[in-house]
């Protein structure tokens, strides 16, 4: 699913590990690459963004630190269970939070079979 950045900026995840930047004439150009399966990514208002990643089972950040990116896990688990794939992302700016599901990459978990 394509998001926009603060900027407006539009983003694309594909399961290969690459995010791809909609350039202004439509092109797609790589971005960055988490060397993951990545499933969705959203931006916080500072421009960091967040990638949920089923290679990894965790979600992830990337942020700019000394004109460098650093890609690093920043949510593995959830009251010590590890996470199975997270997907599905939204940030809530309001409520200081971002929500996912956690699924797994092949739709193992569910509300009855968490």
């Amino acid at each position: 699913c394509p998001i926009e950045d603060s900027e407006g900026n539009l983003f694309v995840v594909v399961n290969n590990g690459d995010i791809y930047q909609v350039s202004s004439d439509g092109r797609l150009e790589m971005a960055f690459s988490t060397n993951g399966q990545p499933t969705s990514i959203v931006f916080d208002q500072q421009g960091s963004s967040f990638i949920a990643d089923s290679a990894y089972q965790a979600i992830l950040s990337q942020t700019m630190n000394e004109h460098r990116m650093e890609t690093t896990p920043v949510i593995k688990d959830y009251e010590g269970v590890p996470l199975k794939g997270p997907h599905s992302m939204i940030l809530s700016e309001k409520q200081n939070a971002l929500f996912f599901t956690d699924a797994g990459p092949f739709g193992e978990s569910s509300l009855e079979n968490p």
